[in-house]
C-alpha cells in the first residue's frame, strides 16, 4: 500500500436556490471532500452569465477550497471572477 494523500473533489451545478446549493455543498464538505467545484449557474441558465454573488456565498459558507467553473473567456475574466467570488481557483 502506498503512503499517499488522496484528494476528493465534488462538482456541482447550482440547484433551484442558492440556499439549497449551500446546503448541498455543506453536505459534500461533511462527506470529507477536499475541495468543491461549483458551476455558477443552473443547467437551464447555460447561456446566462454566472451568478458571482451566489458563488461568493457558497465560498464563504464552506471550509474547504472552492473552485469556480464557467464563463472564462480570457485571463482577465478569470481574474475578475476570482476577485468577485473569493474562490481559490478556476476551471477554464
Amino acid at each position: 500500500m502506498w503512503n499517499q494523500t488522496i484528494y476528493y473533489c465534488a462538482e456541482c451545478e447550482f440547484l433551484s436556490t442558492c440556499r439549497k446549493t449551500v446546503e448541498f455543498c455543506r453536505q459534500v464538505e461533511s462527506a470529507r471532500a477536499s475541495f468543491i467545484s461549483v458551476h455558477g449557474r443552473t443547467k437551464q441558465q447555460r447561456c446566462e452569465p454566472v451568478n458571482t454573488e451566489a458563488v461568493r456565498i457558497i465560498n464563504d459558507s464552506v471550509g474547504v477550497p472552492v473552485i469556480h467553473n464557467g464563463d472564462i473567456t480570457s485571463l482577465q475574466s478569470m481574474n475578475d471572477i476570482v476577485e468577485k467570488t473569493g474562490v481559490c481557483g478556476e476551471f477554464a
